[in-house]
């Protein structure tokens, strides 16, 4: 088997989350008017939001929330190939032993080597289709990372899959940005359901029980809870960065300014935020930066070009 085409294990199983929040209100939100007797109402479930709303650890929750089948693949940056793509959904979804995909087939194929076109790629998506059809009891397809896709043809593939999934299955998709499918209309036809960054913001209630979690053995009353909720705005990676100041209570963190904090959540903006950024954004967004205030005109100006 050449190099190019092994399978990384590691994208094939849920990520360990250290002391995740159940929180069951995103849990029923997934699952209303999901499931009927004769399988899933829709195809599609997307969480889409930017970093740091824990949209991967509302995927492993629902995962191990659900009694049912499922398989899981986190899609990286390789995964722009449609070939290497196709045969990392193939491995996720032969992960389960009723499969029988004849991965090691796919693998020794030539032109799994290069670049396939729609054509090619569509075959072996229905073949991985027609093997979901023969199941009967309800099967989860897990998608994580989705923002790493930047392919065209890949959206175009998934794209497909999703449209042709069969009524047993379902996928759950986690993405920083919506892709460029037919959401609209996938969700006027109820095919589609969106979890946005809006209803991922922890509420009053959960950041009490989130932080009360990360700092055992301190409690918050309900006046703490609602200023520390004021503070992140219900982002749920600041509540993580600020729990892990050390030797800081409860009340430290309701009553000071938390420049450490301040500090470790820039780190994380600049780490996965701006550098994932195309070079065009981020010199946008480093010249304007220091602005108060600002509007086209005055962008224009700073970046020194009137395409702002």
């Amino acid at each position: 088997m050449k190099e190019s085409q092994q399978i990384l294990q590691v994208k094939l199983q849920p990520p360990l989350i250290f002391k995740p929040l159940i929180r069951k209100r995103l849990l029923q939100e997934i699952g209303r008017a999901l499931e009927g007797d004769s399988g899933f109402y829709r195809k599609l479930t997307l969480v889409a939001a930017p970093a740091g709303y824990g949209k991967t650890t509302l995927l492993v929750n629902y995962c191990n929330h659900i009694d049912r089948d499922f398989c899981w693949l986190t899609l990286s940056e390789e995964d722009n190939s449609a070939a290497r793509m196709i045969i990392n959904l193939a491995a996720a979804v032969d992960s389960q032993e009723y499969f029988n995909l004849n991965l090691g087939g796919y693998l020794q194929r030539d032109d799994f080597s290069g670049a396939i076109d729609f054509k090619e790629g569509k075959k072996i998506l229905i073949e991985i289709l027609n093997m979901i059809e023969e199941i009967e009891s309800p099967f989860y397809i897990f998608l994580d990372e989705l923002e790493n896709i930047s392919s065209r043809m890949v959206y175009r593939l998934l794209e497909y899959f999703i449209d042709y999934l069969p009524l047993t299955a379902h996928i759950i998709a986690a993405s920083r940005v919506e892709p460029p499918w037919p959401l609209i209309r996938w969700k006027a036809r109820r095919q589609a359901k969106i979890i946005t960054a809006e209803q991922l913001k922890f509420n009053i209630e959960e950041t009490k029980k989130f932080v009360e979690q990360q700092k055992a053995g301190q409690q918050l009353d309900n006046q703490q809870a609602k200023v520390l909720y004021k503070k992140t705005e219900g982002w749920v990676t600041g509540l993580q960065l600020i729990s892990l100041i050390p030797d800081l209570s409860i009340e430290e963190i309701v009553e000071k300014n938390l420049p450490l904090s301040k500090g470790e959540i820039m780190d994380y903006l600049l780490e996965e935020v701006l550098s994932g950024q195309e070079k065009e954004i981020k010199e946008f967004l480093l010249r304007t930066a220091p602005l108060p205030c600002f509007n086209q005109e005055l962008c224009a100006k700073v970046i020194t070009t009137n395409n702002c």
